[in-house]
């Protein structure tokens, strides 16, 4: 990541291939992947007790997204498949909302994370800032939720 930072401050790539690559690392397997296989895990026995507590679309909407939630894994683990492949899956797994709160209550304790208003774990802020000796000053602040849905808030300061 820090590569990709040099890059933009040195001109090469310019912003839009440093916005590429951050998004690209963001939806990357060293990213999502524990995450996803988690959410995998977890969901089984979280279906098994609640499944008939449930009215049977949210259930089909939960057996959907863990399905989905499996493909992703397995994506990430077969080193053939492409990222817009990944990408795909992900969107596709956006698309039946976030899992069930307990899972993501779970998963936040285990990590020490907060929740955000809706029950999403969120991560702390992430900064970097590289000066040139061109005086040239980026500084990135970017805050990320990982779990079904994927906030990104990337705030640039470019001072020549």
């Amino acid at each position: 990541m820090k590569r990709m930072f040099e890059s933009v401050a040195s001109g090469q790539g310019g912003m839009q291939g440093m916005m590429d690559s951050m998004l690209q690392h963001l939806l990357s397997k060293d990213v999502l992947y524990e995450p996803m296989k988690e959410i995998a895990e977890l969901f089984p026995p979280w279906l098994k007790k609640n499944g008939k507590k449930i009215p049977d679309d949210e259930l089909t909407r939960f057996e959907s997204q863990l399905a989905k939630t499996r493909a992703i894994v397995a994506a990430f683990e077969d080193e053939t498949v492409e990222h817009a492949e990944i990408v795909r899956l992900l969107q596709e797994m956006q698309s039946f909302g976030n899992p069930p709160e307990e899972i993501m209550k779970e998963m936040a304790n285990k990590k020490g994370m907060k929740l955000d208003a809706n029950g999403v774990p969120t991560t702390t802020s992430i900064s970097f800032t590289s000066t040139t000796s061109t005086t040239t000053t980026i500084t990135i602040t970017i805050t990320i939720t990982i779990t079904i849905t994927i906030t990104i808030t990337i705030t640039i300061t470019i001072t020549i």
